[in-house]
């Protein structure tokens, strides 16, 4: 069971660290509506989505190093 969770994080880390714009999409319009005047001017730039994908890095290695503990 542990290993299917650790899994699944890592799948979730990839997906911040290669795609980003991915999971902002699925995020903006439902749940950020409510709380943000322009939120299709609410989007990252750039140094938004280098600092999302440098959290999914290090989020990513600690997953896999748990992962390999947990096997090990």
């Amino acid at each position: 069971m542990v290993i299917a969770l650790l899994c699944i994080l890592i799948a979730m880390g990839l997906v911040q660290v290669l795609r980003p714009q991915m999971l902002w999409r699925v995020n903006h319009r439902p749940l950020q509506q409510p709380f943000v005047k322009g939120y299709v001017a609410a989007e990252p730039t750039s140094a938004g989505y280098t600092t999302t994908r440098l959290t999914g890095a290090v989020f990513l290695a600690v997953a896999v190093l748990t992962l390999i503990a947990h096997i090990s």
